[in-house]
């Protein structure tokens, strides 16, 4: 996700320095260029914590431990009970 955020960011700031009509369009419309700006920076700033929340969420569910000093889930090796 912070990938294709860069990648948008890229573009748009390519098609702002190349393209006239582009240009035309943000200084017309700046309201929805804020927006769209304003909105680019929120996911690239919300998307590592929401990847880091899903990995742990994840490794819970599946019935581990999460260790924050690794960053890693964790399973404890279950003993086969004899009987």
């Amino acid at each position: 996700m912070i990938l294709f955020t860069m990648f948008l960011g890229v573009f748009v700031l390519l098609a702002a320095i190349f393209s006239a009509q582009f240009r035309r369009f943000f200084i017309k419309h700046r309201l929805v260029a804020a927006t769209a700006i304003a909105l680019l920076v929120v996911v690239a700033l919300v998307s590592p914590m929401a990847a880091k929340y899903f990995s742990v969420d994840a490794c819970l569910d599946s019935g581990g431990r999460w260790n924050e000093f690794e960053n890693k889930c964790e399973y404890e090796k279950k003993k086969k009970e004899v009987y």
